[in-house]
């Protein structure tokens, strides 16, 4: 007599069915994974080759060198280097004042850039007693690197596919106090307490911020149109916040927060307003230096 139920055997045999299917859309899943995430590994070379690229480029980690490639600058500040890793080593003596801006030609498409804790160089020390650099970005063509000012010795690493060439140049910075309005492009310095900032942008044009310190950092803002944001960093000043902007699109203010403003002429520094229009055909595009 039938109790209704599907005998035992089959049973048995469907949910075997059920967890072969279930075990073959989990392996999938994961094949589909491995494949995705290995894409980035992979890259044509001459002849239609296809290789695996294991995400570093020639000479990846040259700080684990024992005689690493030691670049030199050269007359007006000019800086060319190999394929491959090297080290640029600036005695304190020899070392710029204030912030520096090294400036990659068109030329240069991306080059890793890092560069040793203050206070911990030593240019002497054998691969394995080094401290590991920081990492302060990347540097092409319209992105320059930036160095801030320090009094011990400088030792910046760089790394890149093809040979390439920079300009190192002193960067003229603003002291920020508390508060500053401006337009168009500028660097701002702060060497204070406070960890956070707010930015502000009334206009329709492009308002980018980028800030820096001496072993961090960070792109808070890639932004157009009307901005109104607060963006913090890690360890007390100095930082120096570069802001890229179309100045005849917009202004901006950036605010430390928790720091009182100084008493000024409210005509010397006005309040951002938003720009009247112009004839963009007559108005010239300030060159840019942000990767967008």
């Amino acid at each position: 007599m039938s109790n209704g139920r599907a005998p035992l055997a089959e049973r048995v045999t469907r949910r075997i069915r059920t967890l072969t299917r279930i075990a073959w859309a989990v392996g999938g899943l994961v094949g589909l994974w491995v494949v995705w995430t290995g894409l980035d590994d992979l890259r044509f070379v001459g002849g239609g080759r296809l290789v695996v690229d294991d995400g570093f480029v020639a000479g990846g980690s040259p700080w684990d060198e024992a005689d690493p490639h030691e670049l030199e600058v050269e007359a007006g500040g000019t800086i060319r280097g190999p394929a491959g890793g090297s080290v640029l080593r600036i005695p304190a003596a020899e070392r710029p004042d204030g912030a520096v801006a090294l400036f990659a030609g068109n030329g240069v498409s991306y080059l890793d850039f890092d560069q040793t804790p203050e206070g911990a160089v030593d240019f002497d020390a054998p691969p394995e007693a080094r401290e590991r650099p920081v990492r302060r970005g990347w540097i092409d063509s319209e992105q320059p690197g930036i160095v801030l000012p320090g009094e011990g010795d400088l030792e910046l690493w760089f790394e890149s596919d093809e040979p390439w060439r920079l300009t190192m140049q002193e960067l003229p910075t603003t002291d920020l106090d508390a508060v500053y309005n401006g337009k168009g492009d500028a660097y701002l310095y702060y060497d204070g307490d406070r960890l956070s900032a707010r930015a502000e942008h009334i206009g329709d044009g492009t308002f980018y911020v980028r800030w820096f310190t001496p072993n961090e950092y960070d792109f808070p803002v890639i932004e157009s149109g009307p901005v109104d944001t607060h963006f913090s960093w890690s360890y007390p000043g100095p930082v120096l916040i570069a802001i890229e902007s179309d100045a005849s699109r917009g202004a901006w203010t950036v605010s430390v927060d928790g720091e009182t403003p100084a008493p000024t002429d409210p005509a010397a520094s006005p309040a951002p307003t938003a720009p009247a229009p112009t004839d963009t055909a007559d108005t010239d595009t300030a060159d840019t230096e942000t990767r967008d």
